[in-house]
């Protein structure tokens, strides 16, 4: 190396290079090169280099225009490496400088002296062989040489642009842009991109997306056949890709008359309407390339696009068999350039009968304005009869015997018979063949068209026409809320139909269509309903809840613990119902319908059963708290077994996946399904709980059964029952059809809103270990919790019922022997005094009750047995804890005023001296207050106290 340059005498081992056809450092080809290169050569080397300039010399002469190299040559000819350019930044050329300068300075071996021969004299002109060669002492193989090539290149079109600084173009374009876009250069450039190596082709599309700019050889760009190659590619970093597309799709010369005729206008302006699907195109255009990236890459099925993997690889296969004469000869020459040929339309399977109009699938899409003619249009639909004229009727009526009727000659046989007879019997040759002459006229229309008469209504259409209603009330909901809708005579009875049918789950070829009928039309139902309330009660008048409930009925006994045996079709009605009847508890009316069929509650909380179907237990959760908003339903859900099927689900939550901070997908991620079913059953649990704090009487309260507060309080503690309780402190959500705006932003269930963190700090208390004064849980309660809700959930499901006596002897191991008091454990709270009470005050009182209700049962004096020591240790552990609560929490003994006839009386014990000490103590950190020495006096306790003195303990001193 010398002052940076690779001087043309380097020698390089070429193994597999052409060396014919090269062409020029300028680009063109050129035939006395090897002269050129020869007397060069003799000039400025050695024996060694004439040696081997001769021996070349005697190689080209027997080599003809395509030739194999194999062993050390010249750098510079080498076809591969003689490009140039005018300029190159020095970062390369400085450490091949460096590189150079080590040799000199160490020196070289004697073979590698014989190969790299110096020279004085290079021309002004910088080759690429000189910059680009080497990378820190090594030779770049072609995938880095190519990168790099088409780095600089991309560089030097960043730093020339086509605009000035005001906007305007800049003519003539700068040099290295028209160099480029040159046409013996451009097709190279883009022959790139069949290379498919990502790093390669995302340099060339970007390279590509600057030369284009302002530049006149954008409208035949095709003609390289840029499009093709750059769809074949496979890699998923296609946004440079879709950028250039979007950029050039529309710009082609390449119209042609007979395009303009079959295509639609879109397809015909852009060179991909061969290629890809209309929508695609569409798409492209209507959208950023970042967006048109998202689809390319995934699976879609949407009014806007229908795109997937399958139909990407069906496209790069019809492309590779376009170019399947291109690329062999590439591969043998890589001078070989691409002779566009157009090519012919890519039909995809996956869009046989669909039907793309303005930017939509129709399939996926209906308008607003479409809705009076889609129920004319199924009502007309519905009422079709079948053609009494069959086909064996017809052929009888022209004279034909059906057993000697062909296939290949059918339509010529019936086509002659037609036309003698209807001679025959033409009016005007025979005035008494009229009849018969219009009988044979029907028989031959009906033979001529039988394939497009039906034999009555055709469920795919009955389908469209209902599944296009629901999308029309799911986009315009607002506009259709005035409206009544008018299609309930038809939807209720295609659901009973479709729910009496004896094939609705049987094959796919029988009873797929209908199931599916059933699923679109239960969806139209809620999406109705949940529209206005005027729907409602139209519904409710034409017997829709009982319909529904029946065909509700039917599909729920199908579910199953087993995946394998669960029709997914059985599964969305049931989805679909039950979100119907959430909406309908907004109606009083609807309500009143849905108490007078207890069925219905009971299948829908029995829905919670099925662990395996996450999202149908999510309706069935937030359907069950809508039921709670009224008493006599939340008295049915109750009585269904509601309390133990909600508290099924509630620890499944995982904290962890929310405080990962790791963006999930409910799709894509089960347990953030599950956590969503977490919430919602200790939110229906809250409403549950709720309902009856709000009735002193009724069933929800009754003593046989026990509340639904004392259930909760001895199966989840009653710190957590409060918990409950006060989440129905915020603003409830009005029942939805849809979980949506419960989990979107600013939902009940939303976390960044009050009541979705309260929700979701109550379902990680619940699951995880705790041992403080308000709350003993581990992992010892959580199973016995769930044995119990197990065993009762099972006998609810078989049974019907559950065991009404079961929380009533059901206690928690962990702290079956702790005093608890309200919601404290005392033990636990006396060790930690300091320990912060939410509500200190009421637990005053509390204590306060247990000492007033436990006292009178100590006999006097003292018998020494355990239940009575139990109880005493017990009290004394109550008076401990109300001196702790009274010393921590200023204020808190003006709960003890009215209760001193409790206090003192404990002083007259006869054999209880160290419940006496501890009484003291509490009369001692009351008596700081004033309120509380003139109730003492007041109630003319004080007296009695002080001749109580002499009995004391020694040494206690009562100040």
């Amino acid at each position: 190396m010398e002052q940076g340059k690779l001087p043309p005498t380097v020698y390089v081992f070429a193994q597999g290079l052409d060396s014919q056809p090269r062409c020029r450092i300028d680009g063109a080809f050129g035939e006395s090169d090897e002269e050129d290169e020869l007397t060069a050569l003799n000039n400025s080397s050695g024996r060694a280099a004439a040696a081997f300039a001769a021996e070349q010399q005697s190689q080209l002469q027997r080599a003809k225009p395509s030739a194999s190299t194999l062993g050390w040559m010249p750098a510079n000819r080498v076809m591969q490496l003689r490009w140039s350019i005018p300029r190159l930044l020095g970062e390369e050329a400085a450490l091949v400088n460096a590189a150079s300068a080590k040799v000199k300075e160490n020196g070289v071996s004697e073979e590698a002296d014989g190969f790299l021969k110096t020279t004085a004299g290079v021309g002004d002109s910088e080759q690429l062989i000189q910059k680009l060669g080497y990378s820190s002492g090594a030779l770049l193989d072609h995938t880095a040489m190519s990168i790099r090539c088409v780095e600089i290149l991309l560089r030097l079109c960043e730093g020339t642009s086509s605009k000035d600084a005001s906007g305007g173009i800049i003519r003539p374009l700068p040099h290295p842009r028209r160099a480029i876009s040159h046409p013996t250069v451009l097709p190279h450039i883009v022959q790139l991109l069949l290379t498919f190596d990502p790093p390669v082709v995302e340099r060339v599309a970007s390279l590509l997306l600057h030369v284009i700019d302002q530049n006149p050889c954008l409208p035949r760009i095709y003609l390289t056949g840029v499009f093709y190659f750059i769809l074949m590619y496979t890699g998923s970093n296609v946004l440079p890709i879709a950028k250039l597309l979007k950029a050039t799709h529309l710009i082609q010369a390449c119209l042609t008359e007979e395009t303009t005729r079959q295509l639609s206008d879109l397809q015909t302006r852009s060179i991909l309407g061969n290629i890809l699907p209309e929508a695609m195109i569409a798409f492209l255009e209507n959208h950023s390339p970042e967006k048109f990236a998202e689809i390319y890459l995934g699976d879609f099925d949407t009014p806007e696009a229908i795109w997937s993997k399958e139909m990407r690889r069906h496209m790069i296969q019809r492309l590779a068999a376009h170019l399947a004469d291109f690329s062999p000869r590439l591969k043998s020459n890589t001078r070989a350039i691409y002779q566009y040929i157009d090519i012919p339309t890519i039909n995809y399977p996956q869009l046989e009968g669909e039907l793309f109009c303005n930017s939509y699938y129709l399939r996926h899409f209906c308008d607003i304005a479409f809705l009076r003619d889609v129920l004319g249009a199924w009502r007309a639909e519905t009422d079709k009869k079948p053609c009494k004229l069959s086909y064996h009727d017809a052929l009888r009526e022209l004279e034909l015997d059906p057993a000697n009727i062909k296939e290949e000659t059918e339509e010529a046989v019936i086509r002659r018979a037609y036309y003698q007879l209807s001679m025959k019997y033409h009016p005007d040759k025979n005035p008494q063949g009229q009849a018969r002459f219009h009988a044979i006229n029907s028989a031959y229309h009906y033979l001529c068209n039988r394939s497009r008469i039906s034999n009555g209504p055709n469920r795919s259409h009955l389908h469209l026409l209902i599944r296009s209603q629901s999308i029309i009330y799911g986009r315009y909901r607002q506009l259709l809320v005035p409206h009544k809708y008018a299609g309930y005579p038809m939807l209720i009875s295609t659901i009973r139909l479709e729910s009496e049918n004896s094939e609705l789950f049987g094959s796919k070829k029988q009873g797929g269509v209908s199931v599916d009928l059933l699923s679109a039309a239960t969806e139209l139902a809620y999406e109705t309903v949940s529209t206005s309330s005027l729907n409602a009660e139209e519904l409710r008048r034409e017997g829709g809840i009982q319909a529904l409930q029946e065909a509700f009925a039917r599909c729920s006994s199908l579910l199953s613990r087993d995946d394998s045996m669960n029709n997914e079709l059985a599964v969305n009605v049931c989805c679909h119902v039950t979100a119907f009847f959430t909406v309908s508890t907004k109606f009083p009316a609807s309500r009143e319908c849905i108490h007078e069929i207890p069925q219905i509650i009971r299948n829908i909380v029995r829905l919670l059963y099925f662990k395996n179907l996450p999202k149908l237990c999510c309706q069935a959760a937030a359907c069950t708290a809508a039921f709670c908003d009224d008493y006599w339903l939340c008295v049915n859900v109750y009585e269904s077994g509601g309390l133990f099927l909600l508290l099924y689900h509630v620890l499944a939550y995982d904290f962890t996946l929310d405080e990962s901070g790791v963006e999930a997908d409910e799709s894509t991620n089960s347990q953030l399904m599950l956590n969503q079913l977490s919430l919602l059953c200790l939110w229906a649990l809250s409403r549950l709980a709720h309902q009856q704090e709000g009735s002193s009487t009724g069933p929800l309260s009754s003593a046989e059964g026990g509340s639904v507060e004392l259930a909760l309080n001895r199966l989840v503690t009653p710190h957590i029952t409060r918990k409950l309780l006060a989440l129905t402190d915020f603003p409830q959500p009005v029942p939805t059809a849809t979980l949506g705006p419960l989990i979107s932003e600013g939902g009940f269930l939303d976390p960044s809103t009050e009541s979705g963190q309260a929700l979701r700090r109550l379902a990680k208390l619940l699951t995880t270990n705790s041992a403080t004064p308000c709350l003993i849980w581990d992992n010892q309660c959580r199973a016995e919790l769930t044995g119990l809700v197990g065993e009762q959930v099972t006998k609810i499901v078989k049974t019907g019922e559950f065991d009404r006596d079961a929380v009533n002897s059901f206690t928690h191991k962990t702290f079956a022997g702790e005093l608890l008091i309200g919601e404290i454990f005392v033990r636990l709270y006396n060790k930690q005094a300091t320990f912060p009470l939410e509500h200190p005050k009421s637990f005053a009182i509390d204590l306060l009750r247990f000492l007033k209700k436990d006292l009178p049962l100590l006999p006097i004096p003292s018998d020494g047995r355990p239940a009575t020591k139990r109880r005493v240790s017990h009290i004394d552990s109550a008076l401990e804890a109300l001196r702790n609560v009274v010393r921590s929490y200023p204020g808190v003994e003006l709960q003890c005023v009215g209760h001193f006839d409790v206090l003192f009386p404990i002083l007259d014990m006869e054999g209880y001296d160290d419940l006496k000490l501890r009484v003291l103590d509490v009369l001692r950190s009351t008596a700081t207050n004033t309120e509380c020495l003139k109730d003492i006096h007041a109630s003319k306790l004080l007296v009695g106290a002080i001749m109580l003195f002499r009995s004391l303990p020694q040494g206690i001193c009562f100040v």
